[in-house]
């Protein structure tokens, strides 16, 4: 059975003692600017990059699959994925091959439970 994954919005990012903005310089401006993940960015540079998507064509182009469907939606839309492609995701956000970034990871618990509880097909 597939399964539909909402696609949470975009979040800026705070340091979590004073809730002031987490900032990085525009390398194009030398602006400071607030940094922003979007679920695409999660999936895509993060959990895709786990070396179960690379294991073989099959898992490769699950990754394809993934991705192109993300990139696809808006926020707040949702996507489906094959069975086979969603037990890769959920392998791999529950046992990564590289630890997340605390900091970044308790904010962005949307992105986890989008994965971690799936909607249940119409």
């Amino acid at each position: 059975m597939n399964k539909k994954i909402l696609v949470p919005e975009t979040i800026a990012l705070k340091n979590l003692i004073n809730d002031q903005p987490l900032l990085m310089e525009d390398p194009d401006t030398k602006q400071l600017l607030q940094i922003k993940i979007s679920f695409l960015t999660f999936v895509v540079g993060t959990l895709l990059k786990d070396p179960s998507f690379g294991k073989n064509a099959v898992t490769v182009m699950h990754a394809i699959d993934i991705k192109d469907k993300i990139k696809s939606c808006e926020p707040n839309g949702f996507i489906e994925i094959e069975q086979e492609a969603y037990d890769l995701l959920l392998g791999t956000i529950n046992s990564p091959a590289a630890n997340f970034n605390p900091e970044v990871a308790i904010q962005i618990g949307s992105f986890f439970k989008a994965i971690l509880s799936p909607v249940n097909p119409a």
